[in-house]
């Protein structure tokens, strides 16, 4: 499955050391472990686990987030491996919330913790109907092809074509769909 790449910029106003303190404290919120390249060059991450396919926020998957501060900027490259079930460019709007809520907390202290919280309720809803989406063509197309073959050994390939086949036309939805933009100014 394709990895999910943007580049986010945004100006900063402020001084360097509240900036990297307030982004800090926003993606440790989220349980982001960290990680520090050098003064103006970060990094926060979500290891993978195991249990990534069961996890219903995008934000729980596998990702890194790089950070360069400068100045008057700040530019952040994400990227999300995703699930190995659901492409994370079915996301791409909740990611672009996500950071432009880090731009206002960043620029204008408006609290984010609200914001997010109903973007990671929808991002569940999305996930939960795209499982049904993808079990009830499963279902369908494994009856139809059982329906033409019956009980014969070709039924485990039948199975697996069910299994994988609405998964990979939903994934390609979602990758056709996506924004092509690779750098989004907030």
């Amino acid at each position: 499955m394709e990895h999910y790449k943007k580049t986010f910029r945004f100006k900063n106003e402020h001084n360097l050391a509240n900036t990297k303190l307030k982004i800090k404290n926003y993606f440790e919120f989220y349980n982001f472990q960290y990680e520090e390249q050098d003064e103006n060059n970060f990094i926060f991450f979500k290891k993978f686990s195991f249990l990534s396919g069961w996890k219903f926020n995008p934000l729980h998957w596998e990702s890194q987030v790089n950070i360069q501060l400068t100045e008057n900027a700040i530019t952040i490259k994400y990227v999300n491996e995703g699930n190995a079930h659901i492409t994370p460019f079915a996301f791409n709007e909740l990611f672009i919330r996500f950071f432009s809520n880090l731009q206002r907390y960043v620029s204008k202290s408006i609290d984010f913790k609200e914001n997010n919280r109903i973007l990671f309720k929808k991002a569940k809803q999305k996930v939960v109907f795209q499982f049904l989406i993808v079990f009830v063509f499963m279902g369908l197309l494994y009856t139809v092809i059982h329906s033409f073959f019956g009980q014969s050994k070709i039924m485990y390939l039948a199975f697996m074509i069910a299994c994988l086949l609405p998964l990979k036309l939903v994934n390609q939805y979602w990758q056709s769909k996506n924004d092509t933009k690779l750098i989004i100014n907030l």
